[in-house]
């Protein structure tokens, strides 16, 4: 018995300096936790045309990892929203002191390295534009929306390459959610998905 107290006591020790996600976007690092996402879809075709679809997409946070100075976690979904995995849920967030960001890997790795924000832990309003190689410019915007902070990165006047736009909010006790993505490239889209209550 005081065996297990001892180990009891190490564990809680062990975890007394981890990091702790603002409520912001807390929800997302959550294991177990599910959205339930509305889907509007809305295709320019080829011949000038356009469809419209509605669907549902439902998402869990499937894995979550304990780091020195950071918390990462694994969302996956039932399907593929898009092939743009910067504007989709699932995939690998981290939660550090700078705020949440997102990882290229497919599985969580072994260390956490430094990552820009996609929306600073303590978030304000600012825009940021940046000229590209090209002779164009992207801008990256946070705002606030209600009770909502939301990022956007804007790459509608790119100098080169696909232009598009996409858009993700954060809603305190539910993190991600709303996500847009307006795609000007070779199939013009653009997609929406809101979390319901």
């Amino acid at each position: 018995m005081k065996a297990l107290a001892v180990l009891l006591a190490l564990a809680t020790t062990a975890h007394a300096g981890a990091l702790v996600p603002p409520r912001l976007y807390a929800a997302m690092f959550e294991k177990g936790h599910r959205w339930t996402f509305d889907v509007t879809t809305k295709v320019q075709m080829s011949d000038g045309s356009r469809s419209k679809d509605t669907s549902v997409l439902t998402c869990e946070v499937a894995e979550v990892r304990m780091y020195a100075k950071a918390v990462a976690s694994k969302i996956t979904c039932d399907r593929e929203l898009d092939s743009n995995y910067a504007f989709v849920p699932s995939g690998l967030w981290v939660a550090t002191a700078k705020g949440l960001a997102r990882l290229p890997d497919v599985d969580l790795p072994d260390a956490i390295g430094d990552s820009t924000p996609v929306i600073a832990a303590a978030p304000h309003k600012h825009a940021k534009r940046t000229k590209d190689d090209e002779g164009g410019y992207y801008v990256e915007k946070v705002f606030a929306k209600g009770k909502q902070w939301c990022a956007a990165f804007d790459a509608l006047h790119v100098g080169a390459g696909d232009p598009g736009m996409h858009t993700l909010c954060f809603t305190p006790g539910v993190g991600l959610a709303w996500g847009e993505l307006d795609y000007r490239g070779g199939d013009p889209r653009d997609v929406v998905y809101t979390a319901r209550d």
